[in-house]
């Protein structure tokens, strides 16, 4: 999943050299407790975007993720001064 556009791709269904390129466009693995709610959301897709504002478990994970990378840049640009 791309925690920024919340854009969801079963990995499983792709190849390694795809998944690869996938990951290099900050495609992430989630954790395995929203696997399930992954699944639900895909119904058999090989990809989907998920709301950013429903309120779900996909979408609060993205969420959580997206404060954290914002979090880690303002660190960094804090610590390059």
């Amino acid at each position: 999943m791309n925690v920024d556009t919340n854009h969801l791709v079963a990995l499983a269904a792709r190849r390694e050299k795809e998944r690869d390129a996938l990951r290099a466009l900050d495609y992430e693995r989630l954790p395995d407790e929203l696997e399930p709610a992954a699944k639900a959301v895909l119904r058999g897709r090989s990809e989907a975007y998920v709301s950013r504002t429903s309120g779900g478990k996909l979408s609060k994970y993205a969420a959580k993720r997206r404060k954290e990378k914002r979090k880690q840049a303002r660190a960094a640009r804090k610590r390059n001064r």
